[in-house]
């Protein structure tokens, strides 16, 4: 079997014996490098739009039925508000508002709790004296009332015998606080939680759970860095200290599945149905995204990697095509052909591509994320600062030195290229520098920002 570069110096020596087809050779050669270019990068660009597209086809959007028939309208709702620690427990404040859809008078409720036993517990019940005969719309905490729930445990989880019945069609809050491990596993410094809530024997229309770290630990996907109500729920102390006549325990208690940093939330659960919610927590920022650090780094080694190959057989490639071309007799070739149409100058034309601009562009995207954060920091330094010191001076001529920075970081290499290697260099350097800054994009919002379509911004209500 003749081999590729037999053919091709074949190919090679009978265009040189037809000197119209020779005259056409360097045209020829110069579309065929182009279109093979073409192709790779054509290639390179739809395995990185179906790598995004896989990417966003995953994540998962969950459905909210929202049928307004009467056993989904009036469920129960759940509110949880869990505080994990670093010696991998957690506090749980849950407000279980319960309505009775029974023709006769509710006396008493049961839940089973997965995955843990607690090590502490304690239950309240809410009684309001409003109008309507419902403590749910409680929006005068002052005329409350809270009893404590005296609860048992049995084979099938726990039973709490309400103080106060709640009549046909009305509904009352219960309030439970209880410590417990189990939901949350540590490796080498890395704490995962999964945590599960309660199960009931009853329809739960709306759940919701609102997940905080203690002050000295960092929660993946945080979207605050101060969370007062939070510290509310943190100062109402251990579950068997809570005393229900503290005067800011019903203000407090109507924030439990608001007061958190990362909120998820569920509809229409069937009896005896959970909701699970996982995360990640950690001591320090380079622990909690360490899988992520070394994720990206990864991809970056890999795409420079690929790069280089890439040019190496575009090296190897032009080397052989010099070779053949040495072997073409010049006996054969007008020697005048060869002057007007520069076949060898055209042969020894490199295609390889330079990986120099491919890398400053990698770098001054690098600079750039380093200043954002750094942008950051000062602003949070700064702001802590504003309440006793404030120049507006000041503020304006740190804004102008970072504009100048930005520019210098994004222009300024590719500028520098351009001066001493031509405009060709100084516009693959833009480029690049484009193309690393959406990679950087892309893997911020899948790895570091905890890209979650189906969690729901929520806020507090105000009581």
């Amino acid at each position: 079997m003749v081999s590729y570069q037999a053919r091709e110096a074949n190919f090679l020596s009978l265009l040189a014996k037809d000197s119209s087809v020779f005259r056409r050779l360097p045209v020829f050669i110069t579309n065929y490098q182009k279109l093979r270019i073409s192709i790779i990068l054509l290639i390179v660009l739809t395995s990185l739009l179906f790598y995004v597209l896989s990417a966003l086809a995953s994540v998962t959007i969950p459905a909210q039925n929202n049928l307004n028939t009467a056993g989904f309208l009036f469920g129960q709702k759940h509110y949880y508000s869990v505080i994990f620690r670093g010696n991998t427990e957690a506090i749980v404040y849950a407000r279980m508002v319960v309505t009775n859809l029974e023709s006769s008078p509710l006396r008493e409720i049961s839940f089973e709790m997965p995955k843990v036993t607690p090590t502490e517990m304690v239950a309240f019940q809410q009684k309001s004296s409003d109008y309507y005969g419902s403590d749910y719309y409680n929006y005068n905490n002052n005329v409350s009332q809270y009893q404590k729930i005296h609860h048992t445990q049995s084979l099938r989880g726990y039973r709490l015998p309400l103080p106060y019945s709640i009549a046909t069609n009305q509904s009352s809050t219960i309030l439970i606080a209880y410590a417990a491990k189990g939901y949350v596993k540590e490796s080498f410094g890395l704490y995962s939680f999964d945590f599960e809530t309660l199960k009931v024997p009853s329809r739960v229309e709306e759940v919701r759970v609102a997940v905080d770290v203690d002050s000295d630990l960092l929660l993946k996907g945080k979207r605050s860095e101060v969370n007062y109500s939070t510290n509310e729920l943190k100062s109402l102390g251990a579950p068997s200290a809570i005393s229900a006549s503290g005067a800011d325990f019903g203000r407090v208690s109507n924030n439990i599945g608001y007061s958190g940093s990362l909120v998820k939330d569920a509809r229409n659960l069937a009896p005896s149905e959970s909701f699970i919610v996982k995360g990640e927590y950690a001591k320090s920022w380079s622990r909690l995204y360490l899988n992520s650090i070394v994720t990206t780094l990864v991809i970056i080694v890999v795409i420079l990697l690929g790069l280089f190959y890439l040019n190496k057989f575009f090296r190897r490639r032009q080397a052989r095509l010099k070779e053949e071309s040495n072997e073409v007799p010049a006996s054969k070739v007008p020697e005048g052909e060869l002057k007007s149409e520069g076949l060898i100058s055209r042969l020894n034309k490199p295609v390889s591509f330079s990986l120099l601009p491919i890398l400053i562009g990698l770098i001054s995207a690098a600079l750039v994320i380093g200043l954002t954060f750094s942008l950051r920091y000062l602003g949070e330094v700064l702001r802590y600062f504003s309440y006793s010191f404030y120049d507006q001076t000041l503020m304006i001529i740190i804004l102008i030195t970072f504009m100048l920075l930005y520019a210098l970081i994004i222009f300024g290499p590719a500028v520098a290229l351009g001066l001493k290697y031509g405009g060709k260099f100084s516009l693959i350097a833009v480029v690049s520098e484009f193309g690393w800054f959406l990679l950087f994009l892309i893997l911020y919002l899948f790895l570091y920002a905890g890209l979650n379509f189906g969690s729901n911004p929520s806020y507090a209500p105000f009581y």
